[in-house]
This record gives structure tokens, sequence and C-alpha cells, in this order.
């Protein structure tokens, strides 16, 4: 496998690799900004613009700043405890854990207060109340909550450009596919699956933080795969998704199973044992079932199999007990949805975003770009996924976000391509910094915005009315307190205190009422 040569702060696939397998990438330039002795000069600073690194700044930086913006950073650090969907129940869940289970040395552990007592994060992932606790010690719990519930949300453009750098495509697409995060966020046409802001409102937000950690673990992987390093991290950034949430670790697995069948290495493994054997001293035990293993398997595999398997070893505190306890468990019953237009094509935007995907994936075919030809199969798998996948305790609407993830760094890929060819950049190296300065770069990330506002019908960034999302948001983030239903719920929670201590604690069951969502502002409001 070739090696990528250090190229400063340019990041991996900044040169002008022509994209046609994940072992060709280009080698970048010498010197540039932390090169040689000294300060920053003027000099460096002139080169690190040019590099491209500046302007690639810039509209990452934008794009997560936009997004920060539309979250109401005014609401996520008052005093008000969130509230809507299951977010109403979280709360209390990670309150318990963060109180009665981690000072006892615990990341799971039995819970009293609902149903005569539950499991708490045996069957749900708990790494995103390890966060929670961790920023309790500088905030307050309701701004640590909020705070955590929006991380994945605000890690997504930083995550997608994180992916494309790494995993080595060619500048401007990886700052393309932090812009094309925008379009997934804001997507309001499903509201539960997972992935956009208004599922993460309604309680995904570990499906959220799940999925922008598995972008920067599928980037880390496919350089493993290119340079054989940093396996490690790959393997720390897996086990941390599988603790976020175990459906976006089911999709990175399988991408990465696709970027290493896209970089086999079709040599002989017998040949190259053989070889390394004669070259190298002879070893006994364990060291030389090693040797053998690492010989006898193409390189490719070697890290597929090191990176997963050392992954789930470091989940496995928590994916054991939660695997062995299945049979405990039982489907939520839900129905499969149907329908291809409705669920895939949404919108008359999302038409737009798909048509840019099937441009980008035939452009793709065209330069035989492994990377790119990768992500149009993973969008048809998850199309597959979707229609004829049993839906049991994943159901089918599970894989829609995928697909909406995939297309949308599809559409980036197409754009960035074809923006390389109108700029007459094929087959030299396109100097991005040059053509776009911080400046430009910025004014671009402002203009995407007002083309996706704008020009794409149908659909509506949260500056619109059209869209739901800022609604949710402001829903959500105003609180408990905030509510018409307060009052009577400081009531409720008093009675039984005062009950409590006169007869002890008894169980509260409560009866689903849609009618209390407005007043409480969610149906499980008890469940607080």
């Amino acid at each position: 496998m070739q090696t990528l040569p250090r190229t400063g702060l340019t990041g991996p696939g900044a040169g002008d690799s022509p994209g046609r397998g994940l072992g060709r990438h280009s080698a970048g330039r010498s010197g540039g900004p932390g090169g040689g002795h000294g300060g920053i000069s003027g000099e460096r600073l002139r080169r690190w613009a040019a590099s491209g690194a500046a302007s690639t700044f810039v509209v990452v930086a934008g794009v997560t700043a936009f997004v920060i913006g539309q979250l109401r950073p005014d609401l996520l650090f008052n005093q008000n405890m969130d509230v809507g969907g299951d977010n109403a129940a979280h709360v209390v869940a990670v309150y318990y854990f963060i109180h009665h289970l981690l000072p006892h040395g615990q990341l799971s552990g039995w819970d009293p207060q609902w149903f005569g007592g539950f499991p708490l994060y045996v069957f749900y992932f708990p790494f995103p109340a390890v966060i929670t606790a961790a920023l309790s010690g500088f905030f307050s719990f309701a701004v640590a909550f909020k705070l955590v519930s929006v991380l994945g949300t605000v890690l997504m453009p930083i995550a997608a450009w994180a992916f494309g750098s790494l995993a080595g495509f060619r500048r401007p697409v990886p700052a393309l596919m932090a812009v094309a995060m925008l379009p997934f966020l804001f997507n309001s046409s499903y509201t539960i699956d997972g992935g956009n802001i208004t599922s993460t409102m309604a309680g995904e937000f570990s499906f959220s933080l799940s999925v922008a950690i598995g972008l920067v673990f599928l980037g880390v992987y496919a350089r493993s795969l290119r340079t054989g390093r940093l396996r490690w991290l790959a393997a720390f950034l897996f086990a941390l998704t599988l603790l976020s949430h175990v459906v976006p670790a089911l999709f990175c697995a399988g991408v990465a199973i696709l970027l290493t069948a896209a970089a086999s290495d079709r040599r002989s493994g017998a040949l190259r044992f053989a070889a390394r054997m004669q070259a190298k001293p002879p070893m006994r035990g364990l060291g030389a079932a090693r040797r053998w293993v690492r010989n006898r398997l193409p390189q490719p595999l070697h890290v597929l199999a090191s990176v997963g398997l050392t992954g789930a070893l470091l989940a496995a505190f928590w994916l054991l007990p939660f695997a062995g306890s299945l049979h405990y468990s039982a489907s939520m019953g839900y129905g499969r949805v149907t329908g291809f237009q409705p669920n895939f094509l949404p919108n008359s935007a999302e038409v737009t975003i798909q048509a840019l995907a099937v441009i980008g994936l035939l452009i793709g075919l065209v330069n035989r770009d492994r990377l790119a030809i990768v992500l149009g199969v993973v969008a048809a798998a998850d199309l597959l996924a979707f229609f004829y996948l049993p839906s049991g305790l994943v159901y089918n609407a599970r894989w829609l976000p995928f697909w909406f993830l995939a297309t949308a760094l599809l559409a980036a890929y197409a754009v960035g391509e074809f923006g390389r060819a109108v700029l007459g950049a094929r087959g030299r190296r396109l100097d991005w910094g040059a053509i776009v300065t911080p400046l430009v770069g910025g004014l671009a990330t402002v203009a995407v915005v007002a083309l996706f506002v704008g020009v794409l019908p149908g659909f509506h960034l949260p500056v619109s009315s059209q869209n739901e999302t800022p609604g949710w948001i402001a829903f959500n983030y105003e609180g408990y307190q905030a509510k018409p239903g307060w009052n009577q719920f400081t009531q409720l929670t008093s009675m039984m205190e005062r009950v409590a201590k006169v007869h002890g604690c008894g169980r509260l069951d409560y009866e689903y009422s849609s009618n209390t969502t407005n007043y409480y502002g969610s149906t499980l409001w008890p469940m607080s």
C-alpha cells in the first residue's frame, strides 16, 4: 500500500490525486505551515492561505457557526430542563446515572424509578450520559444535558469534512461535504429515525452523536487502509460509535467492509508469507502466530480485523451484557414503513440532492474513484435494507437516514469535481486557496446557504417558516418550566414527595394521552 506523505496543514487528499483507488493519493507540497524553523511569518501565513486550508477552515467554521446559531444558544444556556419527545424521560435517566450509578463506579445498573425497576444503560447507550456527567462539573445539569443533546448535530459538518479529508477526497470536496450536512440536518421529512435535527429533538441525540463519531471513524479507517497507521485511533472511534448508538455502528461496520473490499490487495497471501518469512528470523509461540496471521491476510483484511476486533473489545464491557440480555427484550411493534417516493424523495429539493448524487456516482465511475463508488453502493444498500431487511429490533425506517447521508456526501462530490473541471483543474493541481481566499470562502458559505433557502423549491432552512425544525428547537429548549402545565407538574411532584415520606415510595402509573404534549412538554412527562 502506498504511504501518504505528510502535507503540513493541508490535510490528506489535498493535492491532485486522481482518486482512483484507496491507494493513490497526492504527495502534497514540501514545507508548508509548520515547516522549517522559527515563528509564524507573513510568508508562512500566505503559504497557508494559498494551500487552501484557510478557505476550507472558513467554510467549515461558517457552516458550523450557522448550525450553532439555529440551535438557539440563548436557550441552551438557560437553566430550564430539556423537554420534547423522549427527551422528557431521558433527563431523569441521565440524572439517575450521574447520582446513583457513577458514584459506585457503574456505567449500567438497576434503576427502580420506572415500571417497578428496569436495567438502566443495559439496552441503551452510555457514552452520551458519560459526557453529560463530565460537563456537569462545569455547568448545571440542565445545561450539560442540553449541550450533549446537540453535540452530534454541531459536530456533523466538522465530521463530514474530516471524513472527506482523511479518506482522501480532493479539495474542495471535503469542505463541500461539510456544507452538504445542511440539507441532511434540516431535512424535516422524518422526525424520529435519527440524524436530522427533528429526530434529535424527539430524543435521538445518541443516534446523532454516533453518526458524527462514525463519520470520523470511517475517515480514519480509510486512512489506515491507505497507510497502515492510526489503526488504534480507528478502533477507539469505532468503540465510541458503538457506545453511542448501535444502529450507526452497524452502518459504519458495513461501510468499513466496503472500503476494505475497495482496497483489497489481490496479491497472493501465500507468496507474501513465504517472502517475508525468508526475510525475517523464525519466531515461536504467540509472536509466530501473529506474524502468520499478518502475512497470510492481505493488508486491508488485516486492518479490518485488527480495528474491528479491538474496537469491539474496547466496548465489550457494555456490548457483551447487551448481547447476552437481548432475549429479555421485545420488539417495539413498529410496522414497516413503505413507499419509495414519500420516504426517499420527500420534496423537490431532495430530488435535487439525489440528482446531484447520481451525477457524483457517474463521475466516480468515469474516474474509477473507489471512494465515490463506495458511497454509491452504500446508498443502494440503504435502499435495499429499507425494503427487504426484516423489521424486528431494528425497524426498516432506521436505515432511511443513511440514504440521505450517503447521497448528500455524493452530491458534494459531484459539485466539487464539477467545479474542478470547470476551473480546468483536471490533470493538474488545483490551488484552491489561490482561487477562493478566506474572504471569498466566507461569501461562498453565505451563497450556498442562500441557494438552499431561495433557489431549491421545497427545501427550507430555519429562516423559512415552512421548515418546522426551528419550532421544535424552541419548544425543547424553552424547557419544562416554560410550559403551561409546569405549576401543576410541580404540585404533583410535591404531593408525591409528601406521600412518600409517610408511606414510602410507591409506583407511578399513568395513561398515555397525546393532549399532554403542549401542556407539559411531552406525553412522557410523568416519567420525569
